[in-house]
């Protein structure tokens, strides 16, 4: 009934789901969660960009379980968000080792 409301919301869980930081963690936490994640995302981003033309249908299926698990977070009422990371979150690594093979292969060929 209120669509404003609703993608004001969900534009929200999205941060707050990829984000990982909450105003309730102590500092400390929140720096440590801001050390690790968002250097993996980096590298995620790395790895995705490295096998968009070879490895096509496995980027399909790791992108589409991201938007999958994204939207089931951004649905809910309740802020889920650790049980719904938690699986999210090896296919993130696998792809921020494929950005960082990516980048030293790259640094290191003449």
């Amino acid at each position: 009934q209120n669509p404003a409301q609703f993608f004001k919301l969900a534009g929200l869980k999205f941060i707050s789901y990829w984000g990982m930081v909450r105003p309730y963690y102590s500092g400390f936490h929140n720096l440590w969660l801001m050390c690790f994640f968002y250097p993996l995302y980096l590298f995620a981003m790395a790895g995705i960009w490295g096998i968009r033309k070879k490895h096509t249908e496995f980027l399909l299926y790791i992108i589409s379980v991201f938007i999958i698990f994204t939207l089931s977070v951004i649905l809910t009422c309740d802020d889920w968000n650790n049980r719904f990371n938690m699986p999210v979150i090896p296919f993130v690594m696998l792809l921020a080792g494929i950005g960082i093979s990516n980048l030293f292969q790259k640094k290191n060929s003449p």
